[in-house]
């Protein structure tokens, strides 16, 4: 999937949709794609380029309720965790977690990208032994309605 992701990236480098979302989200899948392969820092720069892509895109109304802007936070996190910046994660974590509840409403506890999302914070905060955030992901991993995989994974930090 790298090679896919990368060579459609290059194609596209010249195509004058610099600030558009699915540059971003080109970017996103890159970046998911080289944390993968350990290519850290070149992960860490596509997932900030596609975070301000979808914080100023102009064909966005609001970055607050963009989930493709909550993905890219998302990776990003992923990628400061993976670079022990806890704290760094922790508040793209917070921030695609409220975009998150600001699209989906009461749907929030039954989308995969959620859970995803639940799982990375609970174990992060774990790790780093910081109650706060283990709480406070816990708090929403029991709430979730859709009991899949990864949120049956997460119950286990939170008891």
């Amino acid at each position: 999937s790298y090679r896919i992701i990368k060579k459609i990236v290059e194609q596209e480098k010249d195509s004058g949709f610099d600030d558009h979302e699915v540059k971003a989200r080109m970017l996103t899948q890159l970046s998911r794609a080289e944390l993968g392969l350990g290519q850290i820092d070149s992960a860490f720069i596509n997932a900030d380029e596609a975070c301000k892509i979808l914080q100023n895109n102009q064909y966005n109304n609001s970055a607050n309720i963009n989930v493709e802007y909550a993905a890219a936070l998302v990776a990003k996190a992923d990628v400061l965790l993976y670079k022990s910046m806890f704290t760094d994660a922790m508040q793209a974590y917070s921030k695609a977690e409220a975009v998150y509840l600001n699209r989906y409403g009461n749907h929030y506890y039954n989308v995969d990208d959620v859970a995803y999302l639940l799982f990375q914070g609970v174990c992060a905060a774990s790790k780093n032994k910081n109650n706060f955030w283990k709480k406070h992901f816990c708090k929403q991993i029991q709430k979730f309605n859709n009991k899949n995989y990864l949120i049956t994974k997460a119950l286990i930090y939170c008891n």
